[in-house]
């Protein structure tokens, strides 16, 4: 029985890791909602923060602008691309 070891990868055939490609205006969209609607959670949890106080909001107000910063930084990658 001639099984090969880990070591034994093989190559696919075809060009398909030079002219892959992700589907760009689909991570627009996603990007952007992602944006919306994490900073408006954000908003929403900054406001019943001050009101209430409670670290819990805070810690989620925190979580939405992290998603908020990533969303933007993705969508600089992505307009980089399409650029070029």
């Amino acid at each position: 029985m001639n099984v090969p070891g880990p070591d034994h990868h093989r190559q696919p055939p075809g060009d398909e890791p030079v002219t892959a490609c992700s589907p760009l205006r689909l991570r627009v969209v996603l990007s952007l909602t992602a944006l919306v609607w994490a900073g408006a959670a954000a908003i929403l949890f900054v406001v019943l923060g001050s009101r209430n106080g409670g670290a819990l909001n805070w810690s989620l107000a925190v979580v939405c602008l992290v998603i908020v910063l990533v969303s933007a930084i993705d969508l600089l990658v992505i307009s980089r691309r399409l650029r070029s």
